[in-house]
């Protein structure tokens, strides 16, 4: 042990030795020869066996992301939670763990999927599979009868995933529900409206929206013999002909779980039919599911529920598709699901899906299994399957190699002299103060040249440049990286006014114990540069240098009130 611990600290000296020789510049030769010795040295320790060794990988079905794919997923939860937001949604959030209890018997033949967690303090626990149950723990816990909900976050599946198609043990689902008593199909109707005007709004592909009826798939196999005890595990299979023919989902419905293979054959004639609302009218009048009041309830609906997607605009986007079973047991009417469309090899054959983005339905029996009364809340909803959307967007970019920006910074404060590390901070200071994104290099003297480099690296479109001239005629240079083109502004006011978004709407910003409230665009009012603002320099500042500061902005400076302590730009 002790030659051991000799050999380190031989080692350790050789090292210190090696990097001096590289920080003096000694010649190639000289540090040749000290490099040899050190792995001589090195050869002679061996492997040190009493350090662990550990595989550096994530877990299997889980993956890191980088910034350049953050970046992409911030773009797309953004689409998202805007057309939540657009439909009136408030957010909540649940347990990342629940009860297994709570999860037990709500999955059908998916339940085995379930992580469970081992005994904590008593509590029998699991990680939740979707979000629906615990939105549905969530209604019944607090007695909510009526909310319109949206909840993004991440799920867990204990599954043998295929990851390069979007498929994960950990991923993010982001759903839309509505709870309460109205109307028949005017929530289930809103709901594909924001399933497809999130595609759209994606701009990942063209897509088609099945939809389906439990209550439809139920009559189905009620006349068509299959024993109620079958119901499910039938749904079950039947929900897999998306993925293989109706060859193999018959021999398993036949071989693996009884089903008498004439009764099969009934069912093979329903679900492999498709089409739109002539298809449910065609239903309507068939001899024996017009016989079933399940079925005719559903149908009925379905009917309904096209009408109201014709005046949605979104009709065409919509197949009314018999196959479509959803295998989840909380499901209780209508169902959905969203394919993307491959398009077709030949002239007149039809689009292939080529996998599911986004599902959904009604679950109207769910809340009532938590409540201790029984009572139940009417609930539809849909779930937008964002990994797989995060794959074909980081696909579809590399393919095209496209640029993506990590950051959103604005601006760079540079300067183009040795000695102005104070002007920058005092600048880029005064900058963050007025909500202006910026950076700086972490450098006492960087040079220009690698502070434009980093710009166009980064892709931060603007540069402030501070310089000993700059500083004797009182102005900032402000440059765009792209076209290079520079103008000179003075005060710094107006380099803020180019830097802060001229949205529509109403800005509040409470910043030196004043309050800001001004149509269109504020900029805070800070002392320290207001008071280089006078009635001659904003008159001087429209006249001489608006015109050409429009090529950097289309702010434009209009008044100073001295009554609410703002200006506007």
């Amino acid at each position: 042990m002790a030659d051991r611990a000799a050999l380190e600290d031989l080692v350790r000296v050789q090292g210190e030795r090696v990097r001096g020789l590289k920080q003096q510049k000694a010649s190639a030769e000289q540090i040749e020869e000290e490099v040899a010795k050190l792995l001589k040295l090195k050869a002679q320790l061996g492997p040190d066996e009493g350090k662990p060794k550990f595989v550096l990988k994530t877990p299997k079905g889980t993956r890191d992301y980088s910034p350049r794919q953050m970046a992409v997923r911030e773009k797309v939860f953004d689409v998202i939670i805007s057309c939540f937001k657009r439909h009136g949604a408030e957010v909540i959030d649940t347990p990342v763990f629940e009860l297994k209890e709570t999860l037990t018997g709500k999955y059908g033949e998916d339940s085995k999927l379930i992580y469970d967690l081992k005994d904590q303090g008593g509590e029998l626990l699991s990680l939740r599979y979707d979000l629906t149950v615990p939105f549905a723990r969530y209604l019944a816990m607090n007695k909510l009868t009526n909310i319109k909900r949206y909840h993004i976050a991440k799920v867990y599946r204990r599954d043998n995933p295929a990851m390069t198609r979007g498929r994960y043990r950990e991923f993010y689902q982001c759903d839309f529900d509505i709870a309460g008593q109205f109307d028949p199909m005017l929530p289930d109707a809103e709901c594909l409206k924001i399933m497809c005007e999130i595609l759209s709004s994606l701009q990942i592909g063209d897509f088609l929206v099945k939809v389906n009826d439990r209550r439809i798939l139920d009559g189905m196999f009620a006349v068509c013999g299959v024993p109620d005890s079958k119901f499910r595990t039938i749904c079950s299979s039947v929900d897999k002909l998306d993925k293989v023919s109706w060859e193999e989902v018959k021999n398993e419905m036949v071989g693996e779980k009884g089903l008498a293979p004439e009764v099969a054959d009934r069912i093979g004639d329903y679900v492999q039919q498709h089409g739109g609302v002539s298809l449910v009218e065609q239903l309507l009048q068939d001899p024996k599911l017009s016989q079933n009041k399940q079925a005719l309830e559903g149908l009925g609906d379905l009917k309904l529920l096209f009408e109201y997607l014709t005046l949605f605009g979104i009709a065409d986007k919509i197949s009314f598709d018999l196959s479509l079973a959803r295998g989840l047991d909380y499901y209780t009417g209508v169902i959905y699901e969203a394919v993307l469309l491959q398009p077709p090899a030949r002239v007149g054959e039809e689009p292939l899906g080529v996998g599911s983005v986004a599902a959904g339905g009604r679950y109207d029996g769910l809340v009532g299994m938590f409540d201790p009364k029984g009572r139940k809340v009417p609930c539809v909803g849909l779930s937008i399957g964002v990994e797989r959307i995060f794959s074909i967007v980081e696909q579809r970019l590399e393919a095209l190699e496209e640029k993506v920006r990590t950051t959103e910074t604005q601006v760079l404060v540079a300067s183009a002299q040795k000695k102005l590390l104070e002007e920058r901070l005092k600048l880029i200071s005064e900058l963050w103060d007025a909500g202006i994104k910026a950076e700086l290099l972490y450098k006492k003297n960087p040079k220009l040249l690698n502070q434009l480099q980093y710009c166009e690296e980064t892709g931060i479109p603007l540069v402030a440049i501070i310089g000993e001239q700059e500083l004797k005629d009182g102005v900032i240079k402000l440059r765009s990286v792209a076209s290079r083109e520079e103008e000179a502004l003075s005060p710094l006011t107006c380099l803020i006014g180019f830097l802060l978004p001229a949205e529509p709407g109403l800005m509040t910003r409470r910043r030196h114990g004043r309050s800001a409230v001004e149509h269109k665009m504020l900029i805070p009012p800070c002392p320290s540069f207001l008071a280089r603002w006078t009635s001659e320099e904003k008159t001087l500042w429209r006249k001489s240098k608006g015109e050409q500061a429009s090529r950097f902005a289309s702010a434009e400076l209009s008044k100073l009130s001295e009554e609410s302590g703002t200006h506007t730009i």
